[in-house]
Order: C-alpha cells, then sequence, then structure tokens
C-alpha cells in the first residue's frame, strides 16, 4: 500500500505532470501538487504497481484548513428587529445587540433552513424572509403567511450555498397592507459547514 504524507505548503507547487519522465516503477516517489492535479495523483496511484510509493502531499492554506473537518450542521443567529413596518423591501436587520447585519463565515457551506420566533402572527400582509449574502439579497426565502405561525422552521427546497469569507444576513419584506407594526422578529438560520460546493 501507498504510504500517505500530508504536509504543509513550504515552497512553490510543483504540478504532477513533471513527474511523469522522471519515476521508475520500484523508485520511490514524492510529489508536491497543485488542487487541478489532485485527479492526476488518483490516477497514478492506482496505476503504479511495482514497488511501494511514498507520497507526500503539499496542501494550500485553505485545504489545511479543511482537513479532518466533517460537515455539521448548527443553528447561526440571531437577527433580532423590532416593530417591523409596512412597506418593506429587502430591509436589513441587525445581528442581536450590535449594528451589524451580516455575520462573516468561517469556512464554505450551505444553508439548509430559516428559523423564526414572531411575537405575533403576521396580519395585513405576509412576512417574507431572505437571506442576504455579501449585501445582495439571494433567492432564498422563507414566507409566512397571514395569521402564519409564531414559531416556524422553513427548509430551503435549493441550500444556498456560501464560501470561507462569505457574509450572511437576514432581510425582511412585508406589504402596503401591513398591519402588525409591534411585530417582533427573531431569526436564525440553519448552516452546515464544511459542506463539499
Amino acid at each position: 500500500m501507498p504510504n500517505l504524507t500530508i504536509t504543509s505548503l513550504t515552497g512553490s507547487v510543483v504540478p504532477l505532470v513533471d513527474f511523469y519522465s522522471q519515476t521508475k516503477p520500484g523508485a520511490p516517489l514524492v510529489a508536491w501538487r497543485a488542487s487541478s492535479d489532485l485527479p492526476r495523483m488518483l490516477d497514478l496511484l492506482k496505476r503504479w504497481k511495482d514497488g511501494e510509493v511514498s507520497v507526500a502531499f503539499e496542501f494550500l492554506p485553505e485545504e489545511i484548513a479543511a482537513l479532518g473537518k466533517e460537515p455539521t450542521m448548527r443553528e447561526m443567529g440571531d437577527w433580532v428587529k423590532d416593530n417591523i413596518a409596512a412597506n418593506q423591501v429587502n430591509a436589513a436587520i441587525p445581528v442581536l445587540g450590535t449594528t451589524i447585519n451580516e455575520r462573516l463565515m468561517t469556512t464554505g457551506g450551505v444553508v439548509i433552513g430559516i428559523k423564526s420566533q414572531l411575537s405575533e402572527t403576521p396580519g395585513g400582509s405576509a412576512l417574507g424572509l431572505v437571506i442576504s449574502q455579501n449585501g445582495a439579497p439571494s433567492a432564498a426565502v422563507a414566507s409566512i403567511a397571514i395569521g402564519g405561525p409564531v414559531d416556524n422552521i422553513a427548509m430551503l427546497a435549493t441550500p444556498l450555498e456560501y464560501a470561507a469569507l462569505d457574509k450572511l444576513g437576514i432581510m425582511v419584506n412585508t406589504g402596503a397592507g401591513w398591519t402588525t407594526v409591534n411585530l417582533d422578529a427573531l431569526v436564525s438560520l440553519l448552516v452546515i459547514d464544511n459542506a463539499p460546493i
């Protein structure tokens, strides 16, 4: 079986194609790689028949950060808005106790749902909860109809992908007929960190 050694990136990355003409069956093999060369590395390991293959993988910094991490679902929040007004169109709401509207993500992953707790049921129009990504509204929306539940978890039909260093937030939409102007909302996101995207 091949010996696999994981190391950090210490110098320039040498594409694996350079090693095809420099190796012989039965000889130890040390190879560095760029991310795009991983399929070539796997192919090389499958084809090597004679002798023991010793391979040293050199990972890029963002790959090292993700090594050994499993996808993890968690609730991320909380965004709070008091007294939601009528005629709101993608109005950003802040993170609890701050004036910050979006949270910075440390790893890539997906948003799979929106959890909301309201002080009363929506009246006069539906309440729209929109996930913002890097300051812009996304297509990921939870709509709570007139008279809808005060406690709601809306699972997204299509998970919203995000990358490390993306920022995520919540925006609200209300119609002109919105009557529950004293409604308060506490909203959080259900995310899976380290999800392959």
